[in-house]
């Protein structure tokens, strides 16, 4: 019917305090001839924390008068756990107002409990389920650079807060941007499309070299961006170092059977509790453009301020 799910059952968390109302949920879905559910209950958005990471659900239905959540809140609460989870929400109020505050905050849907039945439950249900998948795969589209196949630099801005969290819990992270040096020769001399087969194949290598230290994006033009997890920036340093030797190492095709050597800059940066996506990318552009001007095939590392150093004291 409308099946958008890959798996056997449509998996359904249900966020509701009040057992009456969980009892009806519950029997709607259950009932439903065209669909099988797998069903879990959570009387506060407390244990729908909980649940949340230790579980793969479809979609949730949320009442929004909770003990421990009320209104838009509640949603909230839930978002910050698992953001690409559809939420349909439930209220006892036919309240536009609220509904379409709901659905500006990235609800699903909005459902009443005065009007609710079966048919239009599961319908809510599995169409969140498909607009969801659909979202996220213009999602992966946008976020993706066609050429090499990488992330783009959109996708590290909206990643950065998550990675960023790892410093508030005392972890390490470094970012730095490498910049392909004298790229535009490569275009003058043997063409654009010798350009773009470099690109592709420098991208390939930094995926391989990177797949367990961290994640890499191509940020524009000749320049990628590398972000290392739980490495402070002098072991990031080695690492910048031992990556471009790599890359000086490598006989790169261009076709017609002919291939090129190539190096590379890169400037490193820490990322502080305190940064900005802004902040840090100054940083790590300043320490690139150093090692530029130390005269390339290199490696140079910029701290945080005094200022970010202050506060973090």
């Amino acid at each position: 019917m409308y099946q958008s799910f890959t798996h056997d059952a449509l998996r359904v968390l249900i966020i509701e305090d009040d057992h009456e109302d969980a009892k009806l949920v519950s029997r709607f879905l259950q009932q439903n001839p065209t669909h099988a559910v797998k069903l879990e209950i959570a009387e506060s958005i407390e244990q729908a924390v909980q649940l949340l990471p230790n579980r793969d659900f479809d979609v949730a239905v949320l009442d929004m008068d909770l003990p421990d959540g009320h209104g838009i809140d509640s949603l909230h609460k839930i978002q910050a756990v698992d953001a690409r989870l559809p939420v349909v929400v439930l209220t006892g109020h036919d309240d536009e107002c609220l509904s379409f505050q709901a659905i500006q905050s990235g609800a699903q849907d909005f459902l009443c409990k005065n009007h609710l039945s079966g048919g239009l439950l599961l319908r809510a249900l599995v169409f969140a389920v498909a607009r969801q998948q659909k979202y996220l795969g213009l999602e992966a589209v946008a976020d993706m650079d066609p050429l090499t196949g990488l992330n783009n630099r959109r996708f590290l801005y909206k990643e950065f807060p998550a990675l960023q969290r790892q410093t508030e819990l005392g972890q390490s992270l470094s970012m730095a941007l490498l910049d392909i040096d004298y790229f535009k020769s490569i275009n003058d001399l043997h063409g654009h499309l010798a350009g773009d087969a470099v690109l592709r194949q420098v991208a390939s290598e930094l995926s391989r070299a990177m797949a367990d230290l961290g994640h890499v994006v191509r940020f524009g033009g000749e320049e990628f961006a590398i972000v290392l997890t739980s490495c402070p920036l002098p072991e990031a340093k080695e690492v910048c170092s031992a990556l471009l030797s790599h890359l000086a190492s490598i006989s790169f095709s261009i076709g017609r059977k002919q291939s090129i050597h190539i190096t590379a800059s890169i400037g490193a940066t820490c990322v502080w509790p305190t940064d900005s996506f802004e902040s840090a990318l100054s940083r790590a552009d300043a320490a690139l453009y150093a090692a530029k001007r130390a005269g390339r095939d290199r490696v140079s590392t910029q701290g945080p301020c005094m200022e970010q150093l202050a506060h973090r004291q």
